[in-house]
């Protein structure tokens, strides 16, 4: 009879294992308890509605654009119109999605081969999966936690185990777990790590010069949050500028491509009702957390300045004398800021190509995630789960900006959740506020520092 070798090794994976979902669980359902509530609600409504025939943006108002919806349908299958059972679903299809994105994390950190090795064989030998799985769905009923746990922890030993690591790939998962770990409360059960991982396929796939699939993965990225747009101007130079016409083509045609037969149906319908979506949130105000909303705050905080706190568009939001013409200057700073950041870009990357006729992979990383830090500063609105859209440019980034990422993802679930509601009351929790709007502002400075051209030394 065959037996399973279980060595020190593994038994330190499931050990860790076990460790990683006990602070998981803590974290999210004993100290964070009843923080899903507004989110996860809005999605079991949109795909509720959807697979009972209804079209969104026609038949009902919806304020994502069309990708959004396509994690929110899978769940919906599964939770029989129950919002209890799709609040686990949803859950267990985002542990899923952060789990692919590991792998893809490790595959994008691999330099001796584009491709990882997979063992696929030791999944035969762990002949406990089967009845693990089949033990799982009949304790789902009793305990959506303990399900959502075996579900889980499977993953994180497969991953681990069915892989051959680096000292370079073991660093980046076990910083990729902290990253995960901290910001669990945030994209449990919000669909922002859908794009994420997206996000990172397309990276992978860049890299591995997939150019029509990769562009194809930031054009989805886009349907699905608009955000990814700020991927374009990076990408776009980094080819350019090593004279990859061809490939910018076919990347560039792949993009508008997938945009244009996402939008079309929705277009040829009715385009004013499609594009409300646009249209709510232009009207929104200035979000509490956002960088001039901080600085108010702030002020406030010092008798300086009186604000009043509203409930708009599904989110907290701050009123106060001149917040209109911040408003109104909000677009023209963020245009400006692009315009500067890429005309930067684009002078460190031609100075880069003439020194060693290439451009690092850490470059492009690091020059996605300063147009993601400009949109974000220069935005009315810095929902607390937007640090996830930053989670896939850190698998390569430098050792500094991982390290800031980490202090700003602690500072973000201080203030939200930890201690959100005493953000008007509280000068400690003002000071964490702009603490990490700040920390961000000094971070992509450092950004556009560390990819300045030096005479004297090669660059990394």
């Amino acid at each position: 009879m065959k037996t399973i070798n279980l060595n020190i090794s593994t038994i330190k994976r499931v050990l860790w294992g076990i460790a990683f979902l006990g602070l998981f669980i803590l974290i999210n359902h004993t100290i964070l308890r009843g923080q899903w509530i507004r989110d996860i609600e809005l999605y079991f409504e949109y795909s509720r509605n959807i697979l009972a025939g209804q079209i969104p943006y026609f038949d009902f108002a919806a304020e994502y654009p069309p990708a959004a919806f396509l994690p929110m349908l899978p769940p919906q299958l599964l939770a029989q119109e129950s919002l209890d059972q799709y609040r686990v679903w949803f859950a267990v299809e985002n542990c899923i999605l952060v789990c692919l994105g590991a792998i893809l994390g490790l595959q994008l950190e691999s330099n001796s081969a584009p491709k990882l090795n997979i063992q696929f064989k030791v999944w035969r030998r762990l002949k406990w999966i089967l009845p693990l799985a089949i033990s799982a769905v009949l304790v789902f009923w009793l305990s959506p936690l303990l399900f959502l746990a075996l579900i889980i922890l499977p993953l994180i030993v497969g991953i681990t185990r069915s892989t051959r690591l680096t000292s370079q790939q073991k660093q980046t998962l076990g910083v990729y777990g902290i990253y995960i770990l901290i910001l669990s409360p945030l994209w449990l059960w919000r669909y922002d790590i859908f794009v994420a991982v997206i996000i990172l396929l397309s990276l992978v796939s860049l890299r591995q010069s997939r150019f029509v699939f990769s562009g194809l993965c930031v054009g989805l990225g886009i349907l699905a949050k608009l955000y990814p747009v700020m991927m374009l101007p990076p990408i776009a130079l980094y080819l350019l500028v090593q004279r990859a016409y061809a490939q910018l083509l076919k990347f560039g045609l792949a993009v508008v491509g997938i945009c244009g037969l996402g939008t079309l149906p929705f277009l040829l319908v009715d385009r004013h009702q499609f594009f409300s979506f646009l249209g709510y949130h232009q009207e929104r105000p200035l979000q509490l957390e956002s960088l001039p909303a901080g600085v108010a705050i702030l002020l406030h905080q010092l008798d300086i300045l009186d604000v009043e706190k509203i409930l708009s568009h599904s989110s907290e939001s701050l009123v106060f004398p001149g917040d209109r013409l911040i408003l109104s200057l909000l677009p023209i700073i963020f245009v400006v800021g692009c315009c500067l950041s890429s005309g930067w870009l684009g002078y460190c990357f031609s100075k880069q190509y003439q020194k060693q006729t290439q451009i690092p992979l850490m470059w492009l990383m690091e020059s996605c995630l300063l147009l993601h830090l400009v949109f974000m500063l220069s935005n009315k609105v810095f929902s607390p789960q937007y640090v996830i859209w930053l989670l896939p440019f850190m698998i390569c980034a430098s050792q500094r900006s991982r390290i800031i990422f980490l202090w700003v993802c602690l500072l973000t679930i201080l203030v939200y959740p930890t201690f959100y509601a005493q953000l008007l009351s509280s000068p400690m929790v003002a000071l964490l506020l702009n603490a990490r709007n700040g920390l961000m502002l000094v971070w992509a400075m450092l950004v556009c520092n560390q990819l300045k051209p030096r005479a004297s030394e090669r660059i990394p």
